[in-house]
């Protein structure tokens, strides 16, 4: 169920870094002279996008989740006991090795 959630809400999220990009093109800069200046600036970007994008990621999750909980949840899913089958050994091996 987490796959299947995960890969629906990619292009969501791809969408959303590309706003994110395309804001960050509009801010007005400033010349850097120096090199500890760009690493500077560059860090402050890095750090303003990862905590953006991390905004932007929880605000969807917290969306997906109220859709979800609407629609009747995840219970019919998780009600039913269950355990890893071999299928899963496989799907963890394969996205250790990406």
């Amino acid at each position: 169920m987490t796959l299947g959630l995960t890969l629906r809400a990619f292009p969501i999220l791809s969408q959303e870094f590309r706003v994110l990009f395309a804001a960050r093109r509009l801010r007005p800069r400033t010349a850097a002279t120096t090199r500890r200046e760009r690493w500077r600036r560059w860090r402050s970007e890095v750090i303003d996008m990862l905590a953006t994008a991390m905004t932007a990621s929880l605000r969807r999750a917290d969306e997906m989740g109220d859709a979800i909980t609407a629609r009747g949840g995840s219970g019919q899913i998780s009600d039913r006991p269950s355990r890893p089958m071999p299928s899963d050994a496989v799907a963890l091996t394969v996205v250790l090795a990406l």
